[in-house]
């Protein structure tokens, strides 16, 4: 049986080393959706890599994904993808949403959970206030419900997270804004992660 010795799994958030030749998107931002060992002196050739390496396919936001030998990725610190954050989905409420920001194939919520009181992984990036502070991003939007919406895209105002509900493709929260205005979301996307404020 194959030794499974391969440093990134299905799901996990990297960063395309800036030394990695352009047709490899040098410093980007991808997700890990497959991988396998080179076998062949022709392909290992053709990925710049040799025979025993791992080639993954990775997935950026926009949909778009490449084929890419594993010496040219690093795990991405930053991020943390939904279904990692849903351990701490209490934590958000009666946290606070800062900005909203949205366009037809995504949306950006600048927001900020509570202290957190549990222990976390250590790849986990928290701001010097022991919060999550940054940004959960969700892209290649397949649907979204927005209720009671009272105000325009591009919000800039403070409010209040009333519930928070996040996984790999779904996000559900509901901001309580001042004078007690709600306004209530429901994303299914192709990815959901969150950016921690740097």
């Amino acid at each position: 049986m194959e030794e499974e010795n391969n440093k990134f799994t299905w799901g996990d958030s990297i960063i395309i080393i800036k030394s990695a030749p352009n047709e490899f998107h040098p410093g980007e931002v991808a997700s890990i959706c497959g991988f396998y060992k080179i076998k062949s002196p022709e392909t290992a050739e053709q990925f710049v890599c040799n025979v025993g390496d791992w080639i993954y396919t990775v997935e950026f936001g926009d949909g778009n994904d490449i084929q890419i030998a594993e010496h040219y990725l690093e795990k991405n610190p930053g991020i943390v993808h939904g279904k990692e954050l849903s351990k701490y989905n209490n934590q958000f409420i009666n946290g606070v949403v800062l900005k909203i920001k949205m366009d037809i194939s995504s949306i950006e919520i600048q927001m900020k959970s509570l202290p957190i009181h549990q222990p976390i992984p250590d790849n986990f990036l928290l701001s010097n206030e022991s919060c999550f502070n940054g940004k959960i991003i969700a892209a290649q939007i397949e649907l979204i419900i927005i209720k009671n919406n009272s105000h325009s895209m591009g919000w800039q105002q403070e409010g209040n997270i009333l519930s928070f509900e996040v996984s790999d493709h779904v996000l559900k929260l509901s901001i309580e804004w001042e004078r007690s205005k709600t306004t209530s979301f429901e994303i299914k996307s192709g990815q959901i992660w969150w950016k921690n404020q740097t």
